[in-house]
């Protein structure tokens, strides 16, 4: 073998010399010591073929191959591979050749220039081999010092060097060496340039008016620099009074510069500039200087606080001149403006800086001050500013309200009455009420003191709300008004009668005791929340199952804390819950817990059937007990003949999932009787055996069937069977029909081997009778089921009840549900949300209130009604809304707004809220058209709110008010003066109100084009009603005559007015700003009995919101100016005044106001016996949060529709379907 095959080449191992450098000779030979010739031998550098640019001569002598280099150099550094190669292989070996270069420049470093302060690069790039390392130095004189890396060097790692912020010339050396050679270095020269700089060495001047003025800079940098002295950025120019110089100094960089004023000038108070430059840069420097003079007059202080004793004004230093510098103010002020400011009646106080605040003390309450200020400096006192006058607030009430009591209305609710206190001690006008109401004693387990606001508009009294049931509270009032809170009055006390526990009882357990009872044991709700005392308990029970399908369950009263039910259903799981009743109602049950009845001998199977089945052979089939009392876990299956001494018996292991069963006996006897019964047993025993059936064994007997009759109720879509097991001899024959049909089925129904109907798949047409006959030659027989398809309940049909304005009341009518319906699903929302909330709701309702919604607000509704299928289809979306609006867009400025000069006062409880509690509100006032929007801040729980004004000055205010249904935001005008307020009306019509809306937005307004189209049509129609009137009333004297009225219709009688006479205005008067036109908001009053014509025209045309108003009693006209106080005991009667002043309760709209404002402007009567409307004006009739009990007509029924309230004349007993009658 070695003689056939070639052997490979072997190259002996070679290296390069070490240390081999730049510009030297070498060679290296590659010499094959064994392998067959012929072998060819080739070089490589770096694997790739030698370049003939590196001049390096191979030489091939036989086997052995030199490499010669001449020359050296550092590209000749790399691996040099020899490569031997014959017939049997290739072999390669390689060396490594390294040759080292000294250093070299590859960029040199150069002299350079910098600017002071900048930062300068100095590249430094050497090559070599190895990498040089390169250093710098700074030279000095007699030495060097290495640089090494910190704040003021950085080295690269290519040697470059950074310097930062250069501040000084210098020599640098840099170094590169690498071991090969004796190293490279360069010198250099690194040249700062100074910019011109300029520095002060004072930087502000004062000097009184008429003096000399010297003003000197110092320059600093690289000449020629020039200097030049600017005033306010504005050159200036030599002139004898004004001298620039410059002087030279020792230094070469250093100059001084001068600026001198002769004689100084307030004018010349400025900022001068003292500005130098060069070739390199430019810098300049600041000195103030002030010219004091006598002080101007200052600016007039600003009030920023009023008290009853108190006044602090603001004082602006600063908008006094620089060279007019104040050194202190002298505030002065007296008590009326017929005292000389000359005399000692004039109190003075001195402020210094920088205090920019003076609070005048020790003052009167409703007082007028007049107030100046005098700026103050060492060349003396200016004049003084014009006299401010300020009107001093009054004090906080010093006395308590009086007789104050307290009635409870319901086992939460507390009835409130107070009058105002003494006169001599309310100190001001009493804006409200500060009721606090706190329980007795006070423990953790009743909540903190609670309080309520009351606006002094609203009258005397108050409903506290939320309190708990059975619970003591001690009451206390205090008044307030714009200054702050009175003391409170003595405390009364007040007990809440008993209301229904606000929990179940707890703890709730139950143990079965025997099959047929068990006992329930719980624990009273807990002490803070029984709200009384326990008279009892009501054990509320029944079976689980019959829960579910809606069944009336069974109630147990008791007085104990725990007893047992009798009477119980077998082996049944039973549902109980438990609630606790007081004198003041139930509470609600407690959540169920489940109880299961012992086990007990079961009864006897429901159906048995015994059917001869051919020779020697009986079928009994049965169906499992009604009650099996526990778990059936066999059948006992006993029969004997008239020979057998004994009975003899076999059992069936019941499996628990069979509905039917069937054994088959065999070895019996032909032609003999039989007596059969069955027994079902359960783990504590055999119940009662079924009723003998007696059967004779027949060698052919005919066809029977065994099954029972069944009806199923499938789902749509699943799989059902139909039992029809047959027995006989001959086997008999099996046919199904439905209903009627006579032909069998074999579409996707399928027919098993036993005769069993197997449906695969449940459909719609699959419901139904279904008919299975069994014949054979003896005889035949017949069996009956049914298929029932269960499905979800249908669809409910819903219909909108009552509206309020947190809440909205739904009907339906109860679905068709196969199974028996479980319950509801009532879904809502709010149109501005997609998410559903829900509420399951019991089988049992068909009406339900959904509560705590928001006012004004739009709600989709549907329903669902749901069994154990799943859940129907929802109702079609209801959409409605509940009562209520955003706060009134458009009211009157002087409803809500008054003032006196001094200040403004704004009174939010005044605007209409649309029917929805005011959530938000955000005050802003500034001057007209100037400057910037301030906030009022709230200082109290008060919605009244005092702003402190100039005189004559007009403002803006802009008041945003949020109800649950929207935002309003309006601003108003006003000037801080007592005629604005008087005159509003005129000056409207003058110059206009800038809050007025525009056309197009007022026709696009529902609450304002309904009310103008209403108005027309009543126009129209109650000038027909006048002219049939007149016609018909003339001729007996006794008719009734319209009079012009400002804001309700007044019917007067013939006796006191005729249509024919002019009008006497002595005893017609308008209301100011109102037009005389008919309110389409109007009322009827009269004296006499109304005709029943006239009556039911004007019924015809009411509008929605409006409560009507039958035979309302006569009242003159006269308008209401101010807040009289009194009590209200009149002949008029309560009934008639919220009949009057359209009783705003919940869900009234808020145009119902507007008859408040009609008994307002009635004028005060003359019969003493009758109460002026001043008394009318000050009783709590329009209280929005007051529930007041009208009693109507119990013929006049409440209906509610779309949210809006109006009263209905219905017969007695007449009801709508879904709306029962309600009775105030």
């Amino acid at each position: 073998m070695s003689d056939c095959l070639p052997g490979p080449p072997v190259i002996s191992s070679f290296n390069f010399d070490d240390n081999l450098q730049e510009g030297q000779r070498t060679s290296i030979s590659c010499n094959v010591m064994s392998g067959d010739l012929p072998i060819d031998i080739s070089w490589l550098k770096d694997s790739q073929p030698i370049p003939p640019t590196l001049n390096v001569t191979p030489m091939r002598v036989k086997f052995l191959s030199n490499l010669i280099f001449e020359e050296l150099r550092g590209s000749h550094s790399g691996i040099y591979t020899c490569s031997a190669s014959n017939a049997a292989a290739t072999v390669n070996f390689s060396a490594h050749l390294v040759v080292k270069v000294p250093p070299s420049w590859s960029q040199e470093p150069m002299d350079s220039r910098a600017l002071l302060k900048s930062d300068l690069m100095l590249p430094c790039l050497a090559i070599g081999m190895p990498r040089p390392n390169v250093q710098w130095f700074r030279e000095f004189p007699m030495t060097r010092t290495a640089i090494r890396p910190d704040h003021k060097f950085q080295i690269s790692e290519n040697g470059s060097l950074l310097i930062l912020g250069i501040e000084t010339s210098s020599n640098l050396t840099c170094e590169a060496t690498n071991g090969v050679g004796i190293g490279i270095s360069k010198s250099i020269h690194v040249t700062v340039i100074v910019p011109a700089q300029i520095s002060a060495p004072m930087t502000s001047v004062v000097v009184a008016e008429g003096l000399p003025v010297l003003l000197r800079c110092r320059v600093h940098g690289d000449g020629p620099v020039q200097v030049v002295w600017r005033k306010n950025a504005i050159g200036l120019e030599q002139s004898p009074r004004v001298l620039q110089t410059v002087l030279d100094t020792s230094s070469p960089l250093e100059f001084s510069a001068e600026l001198r004023i002769n004689f100084s000038e307030k004018s010349d108070s400025a900022q001068y500039h003292c500005i130098g430059f060069n070739q390199y840069g430019r810098d300049e420097d600041t000195i103030s200087l002030l010219v004091k003079a006598r002080p101007r007059p200052p600016k007039e202080p600003i009030v920023t606080e009023i008290g009853s004793r108190v006044i602090q004004l603001q004082l602006n230093w600063s908008l006094n001149s620089e060279n007019d510098p104040v050194t202190h103010f002298v505030l002065q002020y007296k008590k009326s403006s017929e005292i000389s400011w000359d005399t000692d009646q004039v109190s003075n106080i001195t402020i210094h800086s920088p205090t920019t605040t003076a609070v005048l003390r020790s003052l009167n309450p409703v007082t007028n001050y007049e107030i100046r200020i005098l700026a103050m400096n060492e060349i003396g006192q200016s004049l003084p500013t014009q006299p401010i006058s300020v009107l001093t607030l009054p004090e906080a009430p010093s006395g308590p309200p009086l007789n104050v009591t307290a009635i409870h209305t319901s086992s939460r609710t507390i009835l409130v009455q107070w009058e105002q206190p003494h006169p001599n001690l309310i100190n001001g006008v009493i804006l409200g009420y500060h009721v606090l109401v706190s329980p007795v004693p006070i423990t953790s387990t009743l909540s903190n003191s609670s309080s309520k606001l009351i606006d002094e508009k609203w009258g005397y009294q108050t409903e506290v709300n939320e309190l708990r049931p059975n619970s003591r509270y001690r009451i206390s009032i205090r008044a307030y008004n714009s200054a702050g809170v009175g003391p409170e009055s003595p405390f009364i006390s007040v007990t809440t009668p008993e209301g229904a526990p606000e929990s179940p009882p707890v703890n709730v357990m139950c143990e079965p005791l025997s099959p047929k009872s068990f006992q329930v044991m719980w624990e009273p709700p807990p002490p803070h929340l029984a709200n009384g005392i326990i008279q009892g308990y009501k054990v509320i029970y029944s079976p689980a199952e019959y829960e579910l399908q809606g069944e009336k369950p069974e109630i147990k009263k008791t007085g104990n804390r725990e007893t047992t039910l009798h009477g119980l259903l077998s082996y049944t799981n039973y549902s109980v819950r438990t609630l606790a009743y007081t004198g003041g109602g139930e509470s609600l049950p407690s959540h169920p817990v489940f109880c299961t009845t012992d086990e007990d001998l079961p009864e006897e199977p429901s159906l048995v059937k015994v059917l001869s089945s051919g020779p020697n052979s009986i079928s009994v089939s049965w169906l499992p007990p009604r009650f099996p009392n526990g778990i059936i876990t066999k059948y006992k299956i006993a029969w004997k003949s008239e020979d057998l001494e004994t009975e003899k018996e076999r059992y069936y292991m019941a499996s628990g999932n069979e509905d039917q069963m069937l054994m088959e006996v065999r070895r019996l006897r032909d032609n003999k009787r039989y007596t059969f019964s069955v027994t079902a047993a359960t783990s504590l025993g055999q119940g009662k055996p079924s009723e003998s059936v007696d059967v004779v064994v027949m060698a052919k007997a005919p066809a029977k069937i065994a099954s029972f009759p069944v009806t199923r109720r499938p789902k749509l879509g699943q799989s059902t069977t139909l039992p029809c097991l047959s027995v006989g001899f001959p086997n008999p024959e099996v046919t199904w029909l439905k209903s009627s049909g006579s032909s069998p089925y074999t579409t996707t129904k399928h027919v098993m081997r036993n005769g069993t109907l197997f449906i695969p798949r449940v459909k719609d047409q699959d419901e139904g009778t279904y008919f299975c006959t069994a014949h054979n030659t003896i005889g035949s027989d017949e069996i009956q089921h049914t298929i029932s398809i269960s499905r979800p309940p249908s669809s409910v049909s819903l219909v909108l009840g009552y509206i309020t304005t947190n809440s909205i009341q739904v009907h339906w009518d109860s679905p068709i549900s196969d199974p028996q319906l479980s319950g509801y699903i009532l879904q809502y929302r709010s149109s501005s949300l997609t998410e559903w909330s829900f509420h399951p709701l019991g089988s049992r309702l068909t009406s339900f209130v959904l509560d705590n919604l928001l006012c004004g607000t739009a709600y989709q509704i549907r329903l669902a009604g749901e069994n154990s299928i799943g859940m129907g289809e929802f109702s079609q979306m209801l959409r409605t809304k509940t009562t209520g609006s955003p706060p009134e867009q458009h009211p009157k400025l002087t409803e809500v707004i008054d003032g006196n000069g001094t200040m403004i006062r704004i009174d939010l409880n005044r605007w209409p809220n649309g029917g929805c509690r005011i959530k938000k509100f955000h005050l802003e006032f500034k001057n007209k058209n100037i400057g910037e929007w301030n906030t009022v801040q709230r200082t109290n729980f008060s919605r009244v709110f005092i702003l402190n004004t100039t005189m004559g000055t007009k403002y803006d205010l802009r008041i945003s008010l949020e109800n649950e249904a929207g935002l309003v935001s309006k601003i108003f005008s006003v000037e801080s003066s007592p005629e604005f307020f008087t005159n509003y009306e005129k000056l409207m019509q003058n110059n206009g109100d800038q809050s007025v809306v525009s056309g197009s937005a007022l026709l696009s307004d529902p609450h304002i084009i309904v009310p103008i189209i209403s108005a027309c049509i009543c126009t129209v129609a109650v000038i027909i009603c006048i002219f049939i009137v007149v016609k018909r009333k003339t001729a007996n004297g006794n008719g009734w005559k319209m009079g012009n009225s400002s804001s309700q219709q007044t019917w007067l009688s013939s006796d006191d007015f005729r249509i024919e006479k002019p009008l006497d205005k002595s005893k017609i008067e308008e209301a100011p700003g109102n037009s005389s036109g008919m309110s389409i908001y109007a009322t009827l009053n009269s004296r006499q009995s109304m005709p029943m014509t006239i009556r039911d025209s004007t019924v015809r045309f009411q509008t929605f919101g409006q409560v009507e108003n039958y035979d309302a009693p006569p009242l003159p006209h006269q308008p209401c100016f101010g807040r009289p106080r009194g009590n209200f005991s009149s002949s008029i009667s309560h009934e008639e005044l919220v009949m009057q002043e359209g009783f705003n309760a919940p869900g009234h709209n808020a145009h119902d106001s507007l008859n408040l404002q009609a008994i307002r402007n009635l004028r005060r009567v003359s019969n003493p016996n009758e109460y002026s409307v001043e008394d009318i004006c000050s009783h709590d009739y329009a209280h929005p949060y007051q529930v007041v009990s009208v009693n109507r007509d119990p013929t006049t029924n409440l209906d509610v529709y779309d949210g809006r309230h109006t009263l209905r004349k219905q017969k007695q007993g007449k009801r709508s379907r879904g709306y029962p009658n309600q009775q105030d």
